[in-house]
């Protein structure tokens, strides 16, 4: 209740004795004394009037109105109706304590808001005392000012309740807030709780309901939040922001936790950083691991170097170490995996126990249980593989099936991108060994090489398109632009050169249709050596062979024969043909022998001729062909057979001639012998 007290003195002019002057009485009690009409019951003119005013004059009172009174009838600036008194001391009207101003010490009531105030009218500080000692001043400047030995500020119930003054330079700010503070220094806390229990500790900031509530010794901690650091007792150099951030921690130090449950269950741990909600929650003991984004490294306990830089990275890694996990869900499942690096969403996902992988990319090595020793680099390269080891997969989708198998390496878009189990292959290339399932050893470089090798095993393609058509053939060569093989089981079959396709296994081909000349600076040359011949016979037929030989001009049609090598090479496959010109190596006049010649006089004589290529039955690609290399036997032979031939012949006409030399000498002897007889004769006429 406002109570009214009203001071009055009068300063009569014409009064100039120090006579006593009164009204109603004829003895007053004072110099000036007025007694009302009926004190029982007064009337409504008992009283005195003050000078009522309506504003305060334009030129103020001087030292001779000191204590000069008036009546403010309205508001005026500032003041409010009432009675006001001139103070020369402060130039200032000073108003008279009445039901609208005067504050009881007890409680007041029907006070207006914005109306009634504590504090002063003019530019001067409200100061506060206790044991008529200064405690807190509110200055015109509005600072809250607190005064105390220690320089420090206790705001709330047995708030630094223990402080020994000292200077200290504490504020503790909250219910009990610092309230077993003895000397502890520089630190500040604010909340419920919050620093409770510090002893000595020193430079410790803490914000939130019982944060850093259990500390008694540690330094340079810093909790923001509730239950911030809530157990840490002698854990120095600490940052834990949200609410039970490093809860748990006790000694911990130089740990650095921002995001609610953010290193929460931590206890000994120590230099790690965990940035986001429940980052490292359940991390006891590990140290030096850095989790960023909700729950990175959330069941992480005592595994340590690992980096985490996502939502949900590292997720369920326990006591794995040194493991690096950059994207959302990367490295996800791991729990004891060492040595890992995933980059990109979902990337190592499934990983358990595999270690030294490396994934770069929007969910690779998605899958990987416990495969080792993977690399992949691209948007789900080696997605699929779950125990495979020492895989290295580089492009989008590169062996992006493989599941077990090992050793492979995939370079360029979905190359290897069907492969599950195929063991030591190469692929480098975009879509190369494409449809590769279990096939191993195979090597293809080049866009599209290998495309549709399944189950085939130590191939080797080189160049764009190479080897495209083979699906379950091993052992094969292709080198060149589009080198093939003309059907899709062959085997130790080789092309080399620019569109060269080979149509049958063990078979060699070089170069395509449209080449007109092999050159080399040295003839060929087989293995002849005897120490590695066997079966020796010398049956090599000569003339019987050689003279039925047919030998011929033609122009071969290499378009024809393309087309043909091509029949079964898809349509997709042998794009690169349509602008070929084979009319320069048709034009050609060959020379020559029909295959089918060679066979058929084979046949007659029994020869088995290696010389002739005939199709192998059920490869409907493969064509006759001729090696004139081996006619040189059968040539020899015939020479050889010739030879004897003409010696026996030399022989028979060296013995005639002896014949004819002795049939000369006796024709010679019976000549003389004839013409002795004649002589004789014409001598005996003569007689």
């Amino acid at each position: 209740m406002k109570k009214i007290f009203i001071t009055i003195l009068f300063l009569l002019e014409f009064i100039v004795s120090y006579g006593q002057v009164g009204i109603n009485t004829t003895s007053p009690n004072a110099q000036f004394d007025i007694n009302a009409s009926n004190p029982v019951s007064p009337s409504n003119l008992d009283g005195i009037l003050i000078p009522r005013v309506t504003t305060f004059p334009a030129i103020n009172p001087t030292i001779l109105q000191h204590g000069m009174l008036v009546f403010l009838t309205t508001v005026s600036g500032l003041n409010q109706p009432g009675f006001y008194y001139w103070n020369n001391p402060t130039s200032s009207w000073i108003g008279i304590s009445s039901s609208g101003n005067g504050w009881s010490i007890t409680g007041n009531s029907n006070t207006i808001s914005g109306t009634n105030f504590i504090g002063t009218t003019n530019a001067q500080d409200v100061d506060f005392r206790t044991n008529n000692q200064l405690k807190m001043r509110l200055s015109q400047k509005s600072q809250l000012e607190f005064f105390n030995n220690g320089s420090s500020v206790f705001i709330g119930n047995q708030a630094g309740e223990n402080d020994d003054l000292t200077n200290n330079q504490n504020v503790y700010i909250g219910h009990e807030s610092g309230f077993t503070n003895t000397n502890g220094f520089s630190n500040v806390a604010v909340g419920y709780f919050s620093m409770r229990s510090n002893i000595n500790g020193f430079n410790n900031s803490s914000l939130g309901f019982q944060s850093l509530l259990n500390n008694t010794a540690g330094t340079s901690n810093t909790a923001v939040g509730s239950h911030s650091l809530f157990s840490n007792t002698l854990g120095v150099s600490n940052t834990a922001i949200g609410s039970k951030a490093l809860e748990l921690n006790t000694i911990g130090s130089s740990n650095t936790a921002v995001g609610v449950e953010s290193l929460k269950e931590n206890n000994l741990g120590e230099s790690n950083t965990a940035i986001g909600f429940s980052a490292l929650k359940k991390n006891t003991s590990g140290s030096q691991n850095t989790g960023v984004g909700s729950s990175s490294l959330l069941n992480n306990i005592s595994g340590i170097f690992n980096t985490a830089i996502g939502n949900t990275a590292l997720l369920s890694n326990t006591i794995g170490s040194n493991n690096t996990a950059i994207g959302v869900s990367s490295l996800y499942n791991n729990t004891i995996g060492n040595n890992n690096t995933a980059t990109g969403a979902s990337s190592l996902l499934s990983n358990t126990t595999g270690n030294n992988n490396t994934a770069t990319g929007i969910y690779a090595l998605t899958t990987n249980l416990s495969g080792s020793g993977n690399t992949a680099t691209g948007r789900g390269s080696l997605n699929g593989n779950t125990i495979g080891n020492n895989n290295t997969a580089n492009g989008a989708n590169t062996l992006s099936s493989n599941i077990d198998g090992n050793f492979n390496i995939a370079i360029g878009f979905t190359s290897m991108l069907t492969n599950t189990s195929g063991n030591n292959n190469v692929a480098t290339g975009t879509s190369s060994l494409y449809l590769n399932t279990i096939g191993s050893f195979n090597t293809s470089y080049g866009t599209t090489s290998l495309l549709n090798n399944t189950t085939g095993n130590s191939n080797t393609a080189i160049g764009n398109g190479s080897m495209s058509t083979n699906i379950t053939g091993s052992n094969n060569t292709t080198l060149g632009n589009n080198s093939n093989v003309s059907a899709a089981n062959l085997s130790n079959s080789t092309a080399v050169g620019n569109q060269a396709i080979s149509n049958a296994s063990n078979k060699v081909r070089l170069g395509n249709t449209l080449v007109t000349v092999v050159e080399g600076q040295v003839p060929y040359s087989n293995p002849s050596d005897a120490r590695f011949k066997s079966n020796i016979k010398e049956n090599v037929p000569g003339l019987d062979f050689i003279l039925k030989l047919k030998p011929v001009t033609y122009n071969f049609d290499t378009k024809k024969f393309s087309d043909y090598l091509y029949q079964n090479v898809a349509d997709s496959l042998k794009t690169h043909l349509k602008n070929n010109d084979y009319s320069t190596s048709t034009a050609i006049i060959r020379s020559g022998f029909l295959a089918q010649d060679i066979e058929k006089i084979t046949k007659e004589i029994g020869y088995d001729f290696d010389g002739l290529h005939i199709p192998e039955i059920g490869n409907s690609t493969d064509t006759y062909s001729v090696a004139y290399s081996q006619f040189i036997m059968p040539i020899v032979k015939s020479i050889q057979e010739q030879q004897t031939i003409i010696e026996t012949q030399k022989n028979q006409i060296e013995n005639l001639q002896k014949e004819n030399a002795e049939l000369k000498r006796e024709q010679e002897k019976q000549k003389q012998t004839l013409e002795n007889i004649i002589q004789k004769l014409i001598e005996l006429e003569k007689k």
